[in-house]
């Protein structure tokens, strides 16, 4: 016997001897590292801790999402539930809107939330950040705008004269001279509208949106309405969301975002033919973290139970599996006063380390618990059966937990710190729990043994065995090295699978959203404009590369609305002729012609009702024309106003990212220049 065995065995000598003192001393050692770990472990759920900021990919992966940390929002998805028709716009941005508002009140949980980017704010290069295709179809519309821009804007020539001395009369004028459309009879109703609500008000003019009109989906109206990559004939609208969350228990960004997700479908309920979601980054660390902690709560439980099942039935007896429960119970809290000493918190890794001990640590209680059922049923002193137990079982328990342990231990040479912390907590907890072995168990079953059958004295001692062949000897390893070799080109057939979705649960909402979102496959980030060009262009008939986005696009396409063939127009623009009171008659007059005008087509109920309301508001008996004169001549100009800005749109001026609302900037140009 080495000295090391010996030294255990005068331990354990000691133990038996002071079985209470051992028990007592135990129980507060359990009781201090469980207040203490309560009060100072905490449980870290930032993902980015689990990976070594020395790497240089995830270094790299740090200072992007820093710089853009849009990439760390939780996003609110609006999808159309199946077999519901398209809703119109408006249907999706009320929806949007009604669900940012709600949020923007959740100040304890929210940071910031927005659905779209302003479009007013954009000026004019908006246009710049459009697809190609989306930019000539503006331009074709913007030509067939032309004429009315005339109208409205220039010195009318004669034959205008001729309809009218005002904009507003040549226009009801001229509108009534073509045939009655939908379109047309869209955009007069937006017109009229406009004009009967300021007409009501004393306050500035009402003026049409006439981004709305031309809007075909909401991504024309700045929101962010996209793709589903999963199923292209589908689009959906996002609404981000920068939570205010914290990483310091394991369900603490689980709430944030439950908070978040309960609060979007209770907006979201007024609009029935949507399906609201959740996802991002947040939301699936967030269903992770419920995850992991209702699932690892559930498999320790079982655990248990099963490893109590399972001793009870093999040892039979009921005491010795509870025995072995309890050793490995004061184990685990050991440990659990370990993490806080050398770690100081726990990591979404190394929080299984009690799966890891309830199925290693158990082990060597179980060889322990084994060898002493055998020899509690020959002896009756402790020191006998102890000693006994222990001469036998020392060896191979210590082996096998210092190998265990230090495997576990080896990982601190990793770059892993979510694996470095999972193998320094792991390593000790085996090692606690073998001490728990040598101390908490022998030290109960002394004052409490177990009640077995003894074994009668004649059969005590096995009989000496016969002869074995050497050639026997070999026959189990040799079975176990052709298992292996058998095994060896299955082996060779597994690969590697690095999609860390994978790892979750494939029914969660976060993950099925998540998969219809595009995302970046690689990033290159750089100050310099030429070094991103490069890049761009060496990967463009890449096979592998489905598209690039990067603020070039812009930059492509101003170079190619500056070319002549792309150009609109120009306009002459002057001051549109002021309404007199005199006229107020005859613009009643012909908004009546053009309500009846247009009363005979279906789509024009909206342009007729309006019409019909300002002829009314302008014919009324207590009307006063002069001031109803100032008010049309108000809001001819602020209209002419809104025109020439429409137009201005389409003649963007240099890009200047600085300029851009943050909501775009931020995607496409970090803080500190970066691209």
């Amino acid at each position: 016997m080495s000295v090391f065995h010996r030294r255990l065995l005068i331990l354990v000598l000691g133990v038996i001897h002071h079985p209470k003192i051992t028990l007592l001393i135990a129980l507060l050692l359990v009781a201090g590292c469980s207040i203490f770990a309560k009060i100072n472990l905490n449980v870290s759920t930032d993902q980015n801790k689990l990976f070594s900021a020395d790497e240089p990919f995830f270094r790299d992966y740090l200072d992007f999402i820093d710089k853009f940390p849009e990439n760390e929002a939780i996003y609110i998805v609006l999808q159309v539930k199946p077999g519901n028709a398209m809703p119109p716009v408006k249907r999706w941005t009320d929806a949007a809107d009604a669900i940012t508002k709600r949020l923007q009140g959740m100040q304890q949980d929210v940071i910031s939330v927005d659905d779209r980017v302003p479009i007013d704010q954009l000026g004019t290069q908006g246009l710049l950040f459009d697809e190609r295709d989306k930019i000539k179809q503006s331009i074709a519309d913007a030509r067939r705008f032309i004429p009315l821009a005339k109208l409205w804007g220039e010195k009318p020539n004669l034959g205008e004269q001729l309809l009218g001395a005002t904009p507003i009369a040549r226009f009801l004028g001229g509108v009534n001279l073509r045939a009655a459309d939908a379109e047309t009879a869209g955009f007069v109703g937006l017109l009229s509208q406009s004009l009967e609500s300021t007409l009501r008000s004393t306050g500035p003019p009402t003026l049409p949106d006439l981004e709305s009109l031309d809007a075909t989906d909401p991504s024309r109206l700045g929101y962010y309405y996209v793709l589903n990559e999963q199923d292209h004939r589908q689009h959906q609208l996002l609404i981000r969301v920068y939570p205010n969350a914290t990483h310091t228990s394991l369900t603490a960004i689980s709430e944030t975002v439950e908070a978040i997700r309960n609060a979007a479908l209770d907006a979201g309920a007024a609009f029935p033919e949507f399906r609201v979601g959740t996802t991002g980054r947040p939301a699936l660390e967030a269903d992770e973290m419920r995850t992991t902690d209702t699932d690892s709560h559930h498999a320790e439980v079982v655990a248990l139970i099963v490893v109590f099942i399972g001793m009870a039935l093999m040892l039979r007896s009921m005491w010795l599996a509870l025995v072995a429960e309890i050793s490995l119970a004061c184990g685990i809290a050991w440990t659990f006063g370990w993490a806080t000493v050398s770690v100081g918190e726990l990591n979404l890794l190394s929080i299984v380390f009690l799966i890891a001990l309830i199925g290693i640590g158990m082990d060597y209680l179980v060889q322990i618990l084994v060898r002493y059922r055998r020899e509690a049923r020959r002896y009756v002193r402790a020191e006998a059966i102890w000693i006994r137990v222990f001469s036998s079982v020392a060896a191979p328990i210590n082996t096998a937990c210092f190998g265990a342990a230090g495997a576990f231990l080896v990982s601190i040479f990793t770059h892993f710190p979510g694996t470095q912390q999972l193998g320094i907590i792991a390593g000790g907890g085996l090692l606690l729990c073998l001490i728990s072995g040598y101390t908490v168990l022998p030290a109960i079953l002394t004052l409490f043994p177990a009640k077995l059958e003894k074994v009668d004295a004649h059969q005590r001692y096995r009989r000496p065995p016969g002869y074995v062949h050497p050639l026997r000897r070999f026959i189990i390893p040799a079975l176990w090295m052709a298992g292996v070799v058998a095994g060896v080109p299955f082996a060779q057939k597994v690969g590697f699978n690095p999609d860390l979705l994978g790892l979750q649960a494939q029914n969660l909402e976060s993950v099925q959203l998540v998969n219809t979102l595009q995302t970046w496959y690689a990033v290159e980030l750089s100050k310099d404009l030429s070094i991103l060009r490069q890049v761009r262009d060496a990967v463009t008939n890449d096979p592998n590369v489905a598209s690039t986005e990067s603020i070039l696009q812009a930059i492509d396409n101003q170079q190619w609305l500056n070319q002549s063939e792309n150009q609109l127009p120009a306009i002459n623009w002057t001051a549109p002729t002021p309404v007199p009171a005199g006229e107020i008659d005859s613009i009643a007059g012909r908004c009546r012609a053009l309500a009846d005008h247009f009363n005979s087509i279906p789509s024009g109920a909206r342009a007729v009702s309006s019409l019909r309301s300002v002829a009314n508001l302008l014919t009324a008996k207590t009307a006063d024309h002069s001031a109803q004169a100032a008010r049309l001549t108000e809001w001819q100009s602020a209209f002419v106003r809104e025109l020439r800005g429409l137009l201005d749109k389409l003649h963007p001026e240099p890009l200047n990212a600085s300029k851009l609302p943050k909501e775009m900037r931020g995607h496409y140009m970090s803080k500190d220049g970066t691209y």
